[in-house]
C-alpha cells in the first residue's frame, strides 16, 4: 500500500513538475514575442520619423545658422497666426517649412525700431508637456531664443482626447533628444540636404485642406497643409465634440499638466530665456461648457506659476475686444482675419518684455504703425 501511495504521489509530483515547466516556457515565449514586438515597433518608427510634424518643426528651427530671436509654442492654434501672414501679405503658407512670422516681425521692429526674427513653433494637439519636451531638446546653451512665448487654451491642459502625457507624436519624437546637442547634430546636414517628398497639393488648386496641421503621427509632405490668403473657412460647431474633450476638467491631469508649465517656466528662466504665457481666444460659446470654479483654478494656478517663474501672464479675454463668431472657424481656432487681430497684441506684449520702450509708448505706436 506504502510503495502505491508512493508511486501515485511520484506521478502527481512529475505532473505537476510538467505543469510548471510548460507555464514557463509559455511565459517566456510570450515575454520573447512581446520584446520582438516592440523592437520591430521602434524599428518601424525609427522608420517612419522623417516626415512627422515634429520632424518639420525641428528642421526649420535649426534651418538657420543663428537661432530665431522669438520662439512662440503651441498647439494648432497658433496656425491663425501663420495665416496672418497669407491674409495680409498674399502668401501661400506651407505648414511643413513656413514657420515665420513676418506680420510679426514687421509689427514688433515698427515698435521697437530692432528687426527680431519670430519663429512659429506650432504642433497639432500639443499640450503643455509636449511644449515642456520641446524646449528641452530644441534650446541649447549655444541655440536659444531671447525670448519663448507659451500659447494655449483649456484645451491644452485637460483634453480627453490625449490620455496620457508620453502619448503623443512630440513626445515620441523630442523625447529622443533631452540633450539638445545631440538633436542639433543630428539634423547638421538640413541646410543642404534636399529631402524627396512627393507634393500632393497644388498650390493653384481650388481644393483647399482645412486650416490645421497633421494629425499626430501623421507623415507630412511638403504641400500636404497650405494656408491661402483668400481662405474663408464658415464657422463649424463643435460645442459636442467639446463637450468630450472637456469632460472632468478639474481632474489629476489638468493638475499634471500645470505642473508642466511651471517646469517649463522654470527651465525657461535657469536659461535666461525671457518668457510670457498667452492665454489664447476661444468663442464664447466654447468658453461657457467649462464651468466658473474651473475658470477661476485655471486663471489663478496660471497666475501663480507665472509670478513664481517671473513671466509674464496674458489673458486675451483680458487684453483684446471679444472675438466674434465670424473670427474663428470652430470653437477654438481664429480664422485668418482673428488671427491677424490676435497678432496685434501679441506683437505688443512681447515688446513690452524687451522693456526698452514703456508700455504707453508701445501702445501709442501700435496705433499708428501696426498692420
Amino acid at each position: 500500500m506504502g510503495s502505491l501511495c508512493l508511486a501515485r504521489f511520484m506521478q502527481k509530483n512529475d505532473i505537476l513538475q510538467i505543469t510548471i515547466i510548460s507555464f514557463l516556457i509559455a511565459l517566456l515565449i510570450s515575454i520573447f514575442g512581446h520584446t520582438l514586438l516592440s523592437l520591430s515597433s521602434t524599428r518601424q518608427e525609427s522608420k517612419i520619423i522623417d516626415g512627422l510634424a515634429s520632424w518639420w518643426l525641428a528642421k526649420s528651427y535649426f534651418a538657420e545658422q543663428k537661432p530665431p530671436d522669438i520662439v512662440i509654442l503651441g498647439s494648432d492654434q497658433l496656425a491663425p497666426l501663420l495665416g496672418a501672414d497669407a491674409y495680409a501679405y498674399n502668401r501661400v503658407i506651407d505648414a511643413t517649412d513656413d514657420h515665420r512670422s513676418y506680420v510679426l516681425e514687421h509689427d514688433i521692429q515698427a515698435l521697437l525700431n530692432k528687426h527680431l526674427r519670430v519663429f512659429i513653433g506650432a504642433l497639432p494637439g500639443a499640450m503643455i508637456s509636449d511644449q515642456l519636451v520641446i524646449s528641452r531638446a530644441l534650446f541649447s546653451k549655444e541655440y536659444k531664443p531671447r525670448l519663448v512665448a507659451i500659447m494655449f487654451s483649456p484645451r491644452d491642459f485637460i483634453d480627453n482626447y490625449f490620455p496620457s502625457e508620453n502619448l503623443t507624436e512630440a513626445f515620441a519624437f523630442f523625447s529622443k533628444y533631452t540633450d539638445s546637442t545631440s538633436l542639433h547634430s543630428a539634423l547638421d546636414k538640413i541646410r543642404t540636404e534636399q529631402y524627396g517628398f512627393k507634393q500632393t497639393s497644388n498650390y493653384e488648386s481650388g481644393e483647399k485642406p482645412p486650416l490645421h496641421l497633421g494629425k499626430p503621427f501623421q507623415r507630412i509632405s511638403a504641400g500636404d497643409v497650405i494656408i491661402y490668403s483668400n481662405d474663408s473657412c464658415l464657422f463649424k460647431n463643435d460645442t459636442a465634440e467639446y463637450s468630450l474633450r472637456y469632460k472632468n476638467p478639474l481632474s489629476q491631469k489638468m493638475n499634471r499638466q500645470m505642473d508642466c508649465l511651471d517646469v517649463l517656466l522654470k527651465y525657461l528662466a535657469q536659461q535666461h530665456i525671457q518668457a510670457i504665457a498667452f492665454n489664447c481666444p476661444i468663442s464664447a460659446a466654447n468658453k461657457k461648457l467649462l464651468p466658473n470654479n474651473f475658470w477661476k483654478y485655471y486663471d489663478d494656478r496660471i497666475s501663480k506659476i507665472c509670478r513664481k517663474n517671473g513671466a509674464d501672464y496674458i489673458s486675451a479675454d483680458r487684453v483684446v475686444l471679444p472675438f466674434e463668431d465670424n473670427e474663428f472657424i470652430d470653437g477654438v481656432h481664429l480664422n485668418l482675419t482673428g488671427g491677424l487681430r490676435w497678432s496685434r497684441p501679441v506683437a505688443v506684449y512681447i515688446a513690452n518684455r524687451f522693456r526698452w520702450k514703456t508700455y504707453q509708448e508701445l501702445l501709442a505706436l501700435a496705433n499708428k504703425c501696426l498692420i
